[in-house]
C-alpha cells in the first residue's frame, strides 16, 4: 500500500532527524553549556535508555530552541520520544516499569522558543490569473488537471493525484483512503467542467499517470522557474476552502457539512455559536472552519482559513 508505505517512510525520517540532535548529559541545561568544551554531549541516537533522563530531554529541548525550531515542532517531537518509551514494554519485560522522562521535562522551557507566524495567504485576482496561466502552460496538462480540481474541491494533493474514475459519480466523489476518515466530496459546476476536459483512457482507472512525489517534484521546479515557488500546493486546499465559506455563508450549516463533507452537524452548529462569541468581527466563518478537514479544529483555523484584505 503506497499511502502506508508513505507514512512509514516519513516516521522513520523524522526520528532519524530526532536521533541526531545533540544532548548534554550532564545537570546544566543553559544554551551556553552546548558551547564549552568540557561539557559532555552526544547525539540522542547514541544514548543508552538508561541514560535519557527529563535533564536530558531538557537539554534537547533547549538545543532544538538553540536552532530557532517552533514550539509546535518540538512539542511533536518529544511527542515521538514518549511513544517510544511508552511501547518499551512490549519489546523487554526489563521495562515494564519504567518511567517515561518526557512527562518530567521542564514544561517552561517551551515558552522560549519561536512562536508561530501568522501565515496569511489568498489569491488576488491578478495573481491568480497569472498563476493558472503558468500552470496552463505546463506541457503536461495533468499538471492543469490536478492544480484546479484542488482549487474548485478542496481536496489534497494525494486525494487528486491517486485519484480514480470509478470513485467519480454525476455530482460527487467517493475518498476511501483519506489523510483523516473517507469522505464525499461534492462536485460544483466549476468541478465538473474540469472532469470533462481529462480524457479517459482504456483500461485504466486512474485519471492522472502522475505519483503524489512525482506531480510535487514537477509543481516545485515549475513555479520555482517563474519566481512563485511560496505558492505550494497547501495553499491551494486553503484558498478552496477559504471560498467556499465566503461563498455559502455561515448560517447554512447543513448545506456546508455537506458539500465539505462534515457528518457532526450537531457539533458543526455548536462550534458555530461558540464562535460568534469569540469571535464578533468574524461572524460564523471562524467556527465553521473549526470544524472542516481535520479531527483538530484548531487545525483548520490556523492553516485554512484568511479573509481577504480589504483595499
Amino acid at each position: 500500500d503506497k499511502k502506508l508505505y508513505r507514512q512509514y517512510y516519513n516516521i522513520v525520517k523524522f526520528y532519524e532527524i530526532i536521533g541526531s540532535q545533540y544532548i548534554l548529559l550532564g545537570t546544566d541545561k543553559g544554551i551556553g553549556a552546548f558551547h564549552k568544551l568540557n561539557t559532555e554531549k552526544k547525539r540522542l541516537n547514541d544514548c543508552t535508555i538508561e541514560e535519557i533522563t527529563p535533564n536530558v530531554l531538557n537539554s534537547y529541548i533547549v538545543n532544538r530552541t538553540s536552532l530557532q525550531k517552533r514550539r509546535g515542532t518540538i512539542e511533536r517531537e518529544l511527542t515521538f520520544i514518549s511513544n517510544i518509551f511508552t511501547n518499551l514494554k512490549y519489546f523487554n519485560e526489563k521495562y515494564l516499569s519504567h518511567d517515561n522522562p518526557v512527562l518530567r521535562i521542564d514544561k517552561k522551557l517551551l515558552s522560549f522558543s519561536q512562536k508561530p507566524k501568522k501565515r496569511f495567504f489568498r489569491f488576488e485576482e491578478e495573481q491568480l490569473e497569472k498563476y493558472l496561466s503558468v500552470i496552463d502552460s505546463y506541457s503536461n496538462k495533468d499538471m492543469s488537471h490536478i492544480v484546479k480540481l484542488m482549487l474548485h474541491t478542496g481536496m489534497r494533493r494525494s486525494e487528486v493525484v491517486l485519484l480514480k474514475w470509478s470513485q467519480i459519480y454525476d455530482s460527487y466523489i467517493e475518498l476511501e483512503t483519506t489523510k483523516t476518515d473517507p469522505r464525499t466530496v461534492f462536485l460544483t459546476k466549476k468541478a465538473k467542467d474540469i472532469l470533462t476536459q481529462i480524457p479517459k483512457t482504456p483500461r485504466q482507472d486512474r485519471l492522472f499517470k502522475y505519483t503524489v512525489s512525482g506531480f510535487e517534484g514537477s509543481y516545485t521546479k515549475l513555479l520555482k522557474s517563474h519566481n512563485m515557488e511560496d505558492i505550494t500546493v497547501h495553499k491551494l486546499r486553503k484558498e478552496a476552502v477559504s471560498n467556499f465559506i465566503e461563498q455559502i455563508g455561515g448560517q447554512n450549516s447543513l448545506l456546508i457539512a455537506e458539500i465539505l463533507g462534515i457528518t457532526n452537524i450537531r457539533h458543526l452548529e455548536k462550534t458555530i455559536k461558540e464562535a460568534e462569541k469569540e469571535h464578533p468581527t468574524l461572524d460564523t466563518q471562524q467556527g465553521i472552519l473549526k470544524s472542516i478537514g481535520h479531527k483538530n479544529p484548531s487545525i483548520t483555523s490556523k492553516h485554512y482559513f484568511s479573509l481577504k484584505k480589504q483595499s
